[in-house]
C-alpha cells in the first residue's frame, strides 16, 4: 500500500511540474527563442518560431526623418505581412503606436511613406523602413540609416534577426555614417532622439538622403532611370560584405556603388564645413529651422554648426576623395585630399570651412558628373580604392619628387638645387641625400 501511494504521489508531482513548466511559456513580451537557446528571432524560414498565440499590448515610438518628416503614414507589419496598425507622424516628426502583438509576430517591419520633409518641403524621395526585432525594444526610429540597415539585414543569411540587424548596423555605420556620431546616437534605430542629439541625426540623415538623391539623378543622366528605393536596395545589397565596392550580394551594382562613393565625397566635404547642399542649395538654415520646429527646446549651441567631425567621417571622406581621384587627378582634388589628411576628429565645422578650399564642392562636381559614364575598368578602379581604403596602410599614396639638377658647376661659384616634392595624403616629408659629397649640405 505504501509503495502504491508513493507511486501516485510521484506521478502527481511530475504532472504538476509539467504544468508549471508549460505555464512559463512566452506571453509575447518574453525572449523568443528556439531549441538550444540560440538567437531565433522570427522573420525568416531559417528562424525557429515559438508558437506563441498569447497577445500582449505594447507601445512603440520613434522619430521619422530624412529631414524631419511630419504627416508621414507609418504602417506596422507583422513578420507574416499582416498590417497591425497605421499611424501618422505628428508635427514633431514623431509617432507612437499601441498595438497587441504575439511572439510569432516578430520581427515587426515599419514603413514610412508620404508626409512632408521639413528640409526639402516635399514628400520623401524613397520609402523609409525600420525593424523591431523583439518586444523588449520600445524605440524604433525610421530614417535613411534604419532603411539601409533593414535592407542589408534582409540580404544576410537568415534574414532579419537580432544578430543580422546588429551586423548590418555595424557595417552601415562603418562605411556610410556620413558623420553620425556614435557617442551621441549609439544606434540610429533604437536611440532616443533628444534636444541634445537631434542635430546629429538630422544632419547625418539629410547627408545620406543627398547621397541617395544625387546618385539617382546621376544614374539618370547615363540613361539608367532608377528611383530612390532602387538606389537604396543596391547599396544595401552591396554593403552586406562590409564594403561599398560593388561586390556584395547578387543585387549590388558596381556602377551605382562607385557613383555613390564619389558623390559621398562631395556630400561629406559639404557636411564637414556645415555647408550641406540640398537640391543644389546650401541648406544649413533650413536644417536648423527643421530642428527648432520639431524640438523647440534646442539651444543655439545644439544646432548643426556645433556638430563636430568624427574619425569615421574623416576616414570616409578621405577614401571617397581618393576614389574620385582615380578619374580626376587635377590639382584642386589633390588640395582637398591634402587638407582632409591634415584634419583631426572633433574639429569644428568653422575650422574645417577655413581649412578647405572655398570651392571644394564645385571642384568635385566635374568628377561626380563623369562617374556614371566611366568605363567598366574605371568603375572597377574606383571600387578598388574603396576596398583598399578599409586598411589605412593600403590607402597611402607615395610622395612624389622631381627636378633636374645641373650636372656641372664652375669652381668657386655658388651652387644650389632644390627639388619639388609633395605628398597627396598631406603627410610630412623628410629629405635625405644619398652619395652626398663632403662639401655639400
Amino acid at each position: 500500500m505504501r509503495n502504491s501511494t508513493q507511486s501516485i504521489l510521484r506521478s502527481t508531482l511530475l504532472f504538476a511540474l509539467m504544468l508549471g513548466l508549460a505555464a512559463c511559456g512566452g506571453d509575447g513580451g518574453g525572449d523568443v527563442r528556439g531549441s538550444g537557446g540560440a538567437d531565433s528571432t522570427p522573420g525568416t524560414a531559417s528562424n525557429t518560431q515559438v508558437a506563441d498565440t498569447t497577445s500582449s499590448e505594447v507601445v512603440y515610438a520613434g522619430s521619422v526623418g530624412d529631414g524631419p518628416i511630419t504627416g508621414a503614414t507609418v504602417t506596422v507589419y507583422s513578420v507574416s505581412g499582416t498590417v497591425l496598425d497605421r499611424i501618422v507622424s505628428d508635427g514633431h516628426a514623431k509617432y507612437q503606436v499601441r498595438i497587441k502583438t504575439r511572439g510569432q509576430d516578430y520581427p515587426l517591419r515599419l514603413e514610412a511613406s508620404g508626409g512632408i520633409d521639413l528640409v526639402t518641403g516635399r514628400a520623401p524621395d524613397f520609402t523609409m523602413v525600420s525593424v523591431i526585432v523583439h518586444p523588449s525594444v520600445k524605440t524604433a526610429n525610421i530614417n535613411p540609416f534604419s532603411t539601409l540597415i533593414a535592407l542589408a539585414a534582409e540580404k544576410l543569411p537568415g534574414g532579419i534577426s537580432r544578430t543580422n540587424v546588429s551586423t548590418a548596423t555595424t557595417r552601415v555605420m562603418d562605411k556610410l555614417s556620413l558623420g553620425l556620431d556614435s557617442r551621441q546616437v549609439p544606434d540610429p534605430i533604437t536611440s532616443t532622439i533628444t534636444d541634445s542629439n537631434v542635430a546629429h541625426i538630422v544632419k547625418a540623415s539629410e547627408a545620406l538622403g543627398e547621397v541617395i538623391r544625387r546618385t539617382r539623378d546621376l544614374m539618370a543622366t547615363a540613361g539608367q532611370r532608377l528611383d530612390g528605393d532602387a538606389v537604396m536596395a543596391a547599396l544595401a545589397a552591396d554593403i552586406t560584405d562590409g564594403l561599398l565596392d560593388g561586390r556584395g550580394s547578387d543585387a549590388s551594382n558596381a556602377t551605382i556603388s562607385a557613383v555613390a562613393k564619389v558623390v559621398s565625397g562631395q556630400v561629406l566635404v559639404e557636411a564637414l564645413s556645415n555647408n550641406l547642399r540640398v537640391d543644389g542649395i546650401v541648406a544649413t538654415g533650413v536644417l536648423d529651422q527643421s530642428i527648432l520646429t520639431t524640438h523647440p527646446g534646442v539651444s543655439a549651441s545644439e544646432l548643426t554648426g556645433n556638430v563636430r567631425t568624427t574619425a569615421s567621417m574623416l576616414q570616409q571622406a578621405r577614401i571617397a576623395v581618393a576614389a574620385a581621384r582615380v578619374l580626376d587627378t587635377s590639382t584642386p582634388l589633390a588640395n582637398i585630399a591634402r587638407v582632409l589628411a591634415g584634419l583631426n576628429a572633433n574639429t569644428t565645422a568653422s575650422s574645417v570651412a577655413t581649412a578647405l578650399p572655398a570651392d571644394s564642392s564645385l571642384a568635385l562636381s566635374g568628377v561626380v558628373g563623369m562617374t556614371p559614364f566611366a568605363s567598366p575598368v574605371e568603375i572597377a578602379a574606383v571600387n578598388a580604392v574603396v576596398a583598399a581604403g578599409s586598411s589605412p596602410a593600403a590607402q597611402n599614396t607615395p610622395p612624389s619628387i622631381s627636378g633636374s639638377p645641373t650636372v656641372s658647376v664652375v669652381a668657386g661659384n655658388f651652387y644650389s638645387f632644390q627639388p619639388v616634392a609633395s605628398d597627396a595624403d598631406g603627410n610630412a616629408l623628410t629629405f635625405n641625400i644619398s652619395g652626398r659629397p663632403g662639401w655639400a649640405s
